[in-house]
């Protein structure tokens, strides 16, 4: 047989409406399929008006349905059902009988199979319109045509690859996700998003507030409060009592005011200073992730709102720290401790989260050789040297593919294994570790981001790997790194 489509698809950051678009349509590969079958036989605007049936056949049919008379709208009808036959026998060419025949619905499997495989062209006219004519007759013509556009929809792709980064910004990850799950042959490349909410449901505090941070940043709390249906109201509870007087508007450079009330600001702000207290005690007991950089709270002078950064003052942007104590800025409150130990075990105990989390490690991986093409969302880590970049791991180094094994053996081993203390630890460094394959950037400037107005304070510069994949040289040693054929492979990157 043919090789079937592989489909990459990757950043979807919880856009369900793109993401349920791009499969209906194959990215394209229905109008394509269209041009094949048709060709010259009909205009670019019938291939263009067919192509959208495929994609949305119940808008189309009741538009139909309103501006056409009954027997037009029953010529229009049989014509676009014939179309439909045709379009699905050449997209199920590249699949056996059997495979095709699993995916029509039961109740209508057997003439649609009269009308794609037994007809000979002799007989083909007059047997599509006998058959066709009846269907009509019946009133049955858009129950088929919705049947058969449902066939072309979901045998257009015979494997899906997602290249990382379901997760945030968008408010229904959830949702793609479960449509994920329905799918016979998919993989994923975790992102790094995807990697914090599988941390958070691993447990991991720093991946939590995250997780709970980026949410309020880009006013998506419903994510978590509906989508998963984890209780933020002890943080709401401590916002409200610290920070309901603070002022000061906490708005990162890159969001829209209007979109977000006063309290989800100030909800914003309130997680932020919890995360960056969280992460004290993570990258103390870790110095191979060389996160020491993040350490920023210690670096404030509270009473004149100034940081010290690379032996330069700093003004910041805000003045008001209800819950940092000045002599040791990492110490939790109570109320802190107490609200992290509470939607921690909302996270752990989510069944809905734990199902998705569990469909990401059965079908995700941080990379994949398939096909003979190495598919990866963020880097392989590089020197500017071009030579891969190592990390030290329970005494050991390990660059290249040995370095993303060896991390992805250690977030399994962190989530499969509950009594493994602080192993969950390497989520945080496939987050935002500086030689992470996930993250692919040096630096995660999220404290200047907030508090700082200098720009190039808060810049983050990439992992070499991305000047330095345009040279050839750089990618031959790439390719037999993951034993790939220089002359035929391709890396495919999401990011």
């Amino acid at each position: 047989m043919p090789k079937g489509t592989e489909h990459f698809i990757s950043d979807l950051h919880g856009q369900y409406d793109a993401f349920a678009h791009f499969l209906k349509n194959g990215s394209g590969g229905i109008i394509n399929k269209i041009n094949d079958v048709f060709g010259d036989t009909i205009t670019l605007a019938e291939q263009k008006s067919l192509s959208i049936l495929v994609v949305y056949p119940e808008q189309i049919i009741e538009k139909y349905k309103k501006i056409l008379s009954t027997e037009d709208f029953q010529l229009f009808v049989e014509r676009k059902l014939i179309q439909l036959i045709d379009l699905c026998k050449e997209v199920a060419h590249k699949y056996t009988k059997s495979k095709v025949r699993k995916t029509l619905p039961k109740y209508y499997a057997y003439i649609m199979e009269e009308l794609m495989y037994e007809a000979t062209e002799d007989l083909k006219e007059y047997y599509y319109k006998s058959i066709v004519d009846k269907i009509i007759e019946l009133d049955r013509g858009t129950n088929f045509i919705l049947a058969f556009t449902k066939v072309i929809q979901e045998l257009i792709i015979d494997h899906l690859h997602i290249v990382g980064d379901i997760y945030d910004r968008g408010d229904n990850a959830s949702d793609i996700i479960d449509k994920l799950i329905e799918y016979d042959k998919v993989d994923i490349q975790w992102g790094n998003h995807d990697i914090l909410w599988m941390g958070a449901c691993a447990g991991n505090e720093l991946c939590i507030t995250n997780t709970i941070r980026i949410a309020a940043r880009y006013n998506q709390l419903d994510v978590l409060t509906e989508s998963y249906g984890i209780n933020l109201l002890p943080l709401v509870r401590l916002t409200e009592k610290y920070y309901l007087d603070d002022y000061e508007t906490f708005y990162p450079k890159d969001t829209v005011k209007s979109e977000r009330s006063d309290l989800i600001a100030k909800v914003h702000k309130a997680i932020s200073i919890i995360q960056f207290k969280s992460e004290h005690k993570l990258i103390l007991r870790n110095p191979a992730f060389k996160l020491d950089s993040r350490l920023l709270l210690d670096k404030v002078n509270y009473e004149n709102c100034t940081i010290e950064i690379n032996g330069k003052q700093h003004r910041l942007n805000s003045t008001s720290f209800p819950t940092i104590n000045m002599k040791n800025p990492y110490k939790l409150i109570p109320e802190e401790k107490e609200m992290l130990s509470n939607i921690k075990k909302a996270f752990m105990k989510n069944d809905r989260l734990n199902k998705h989390t569990a469909f990401l490690f059965e079908k995700g991986s941080i990379y994949k050789n398939y096909n003979g093409n190495l598919l990866i969302h963020g880097c392989i880590p590089l020197l500017e040297d071009g030579t891969f970049a190592s990390v030290e791991i329970d005494g050991k180094y390990y660059f290249g593919k040995s370095l993303l094994e060896k991390l992805e053996e250690k977030i399994r081993s962190a989530y499969f294994d509950k009594n493994l203390n602080n192993k969950d630890d390497f989520f945080v460094y496939l987050w935002q570790g500086e030689y992470s394959p996930l993250f692919g950037k040096s630096d995660m400037k999220t404290f200047e981001r907030y508090f700082l107005n200098d720009k190039k304070l808060c810049e983050e510069s990439n992992n070499p790997y991305f000047k330095l994949r345009e040279d050839e040289n750089i990618l031959g040693k790439v390719f037999v790194e993951f034993d790939l054929s220089f002359s035929t492979s391709k890396i495919i990157n999401g990011h």
